[in-house]
């Protein structure tokens, strides 16, 4: 299925800055060079996959041959149709989930290392809320499903810390 790729405008560029500045200061002190690319899928389509799964978007960080050639230390690729539809609180959200797996690599001292071109070298940081599995299963087997496990498991150390947004939305 043919996608199309439009770099995103000067509006949506400063919203990404806003966010960074707010929430990241990190990236702001490393002076990371991002930029966001929108995705946009057939008809409507999901255009953005990851693990090959449908998401909101990803993010790519290039490696210093590419960053000596000219781009960016990483780049956002998110959906268009989700980011056309998301409000304002939306959009920071997708921002700030999207920056959060940017990690900048540091000394045991705390230093920013840097690659030959003195950008600042990253990682991609990994999920720390992870769920996983199949709805038929935890219907089979309850409680004994992995999958329910895990979600109990998430329920325990975050409390009600995924359930905001449905319990906002019931009320609302």
């Amino acid at each position: 299925m043919p996608r199309t790729y439009e770099m995103a405008d000067g509006s949506a560029m400063n919203f990404m800055q806003q966010v960074l500045r707010k929430v990241h200061p990190e990236l702001k002190e490393a002076k990371v060079n991002i930029d966001m690319e929108f995705v946009e899928g057939e008809e409507g389509a999901p255009a953005v996959k990851e693990g090959g799964y449908d998401t909101f978007g990803k993010v790519k960080i290039f490696n210093e041959a590419d960053r000596k050639g000219g781009s960016p230390d990483a780049r956002m690729l998110i959906d268009k149709t989700v980011w056309e539809q998301a409000n304002a609180d939306q959009r920071e959200g997708i921002v700030d989930h999207l920056l959060q797996r940017l990690e900048v690599r540091k000394t045991e001292k705390g230093e920013i290392i840097r690659d030959s071109t003195g950008r600042p070298k990253m990682n991609r940081r990994k999920y720390d809320i992870r769920l996983a599995g199949f709805s038929v299963v935890a219907e089979r087997n309850g409680e004994n499903a992995p999958e329910v496990m895990a979600a109990k498991d998430i329920r325990d150390k975050y409390g009600q810390l995924l359930m905001w947004a449905m319990e906002t939305e019931a009320s609302g």
